[in-house]
């Protein structure tokens, strides 16, 4: 499978058309968008941003923070789905969706089957690409403890755009893919190997 990830669009347009020429030269098997879709939008926002990759492939997607919507807000989208609070399959790949403030009890539902595991949230894990101009590590305790326990392939996230890249918990790619206008990643998933790569434009 291919993927493509992105993240804190912020409703630039002009950036999301950068990783629109990303996705038509992959043609990845799904997108995932990781929060931050407008900039203290609501849906009818949201929709204008996202149409502009409407169409090119499926598309999972969870809410930020800075998104004004209900957490799990499906948008009038052809093959697009907020996958906040879910786990849904695609070509023998599970996908888990986390929007931000989402309530750490949802992570007591799932548990690593089979199939290679995809986390995609809005926040990183605590202590993993998540070091704020602060100094402040801003990442989600319960993520890190799900992602230790469970192990999946890769999370994808976003949030912290000062701390994009790339670390490792245990096993799992943990991956910052930070704002849409600094980039993108892009990534491969078979049968025992993963690779990810950050594209800048």
């Amino acid at each position: 499978m291919k993927l493509v990830a992105i993240s804190d669009i912020h409703g630039n347009t002009a950036a999301l058309n950068d990783a629109k020429k990303v996705i038509e030269k992959v043609k990845p098997d799904v997108v995932v968008v990781c929060g931050d879709i407008t900039h203290t939008g609501d849906a009818d926002d949201a929709v204008l941003v996202l149409r502009n990759i409407e169409g090119l492939a499926p598309i999972l997607y969870v809410w930020g923070n800075m998104d004004h919507v209900s957490r799990d807000l499906q948008l009038p989208l052809k093959d697009a789905r907020c996958i906040h609070g879910q786990l849904v399959t695609l070509s023998g790949v599970d996908f888990l969706g986390l929007s931000a403030r989402y309530d750490p009890s949802i992570l007591t539902k799932f548990s690593r089957g089979s199939n290679p595991m995809v986390v995609v949230s809005h926040e990183p894990p605590y202590r993993c690409c998540d070091k704020a101009w602060s100094g402040l590590h801003a990442g989600s305790k319960p993520l890190r403890e799900f992602v230790e326990a469970q192990q999946p392939e890769l999370v994808f996230c976003g949030h912290i755009h000062e701390s994009r890249g790339k670390c490792t918990l245990g096993d799992t790619i943990v991956v910052n893919v930070g704002k849409c206008s600094q980039g993108v990643a892009v990534a491969t998933i078979g049968k025992g190997q993963v690779s990810v790569e950050l594209v800048s434009y």
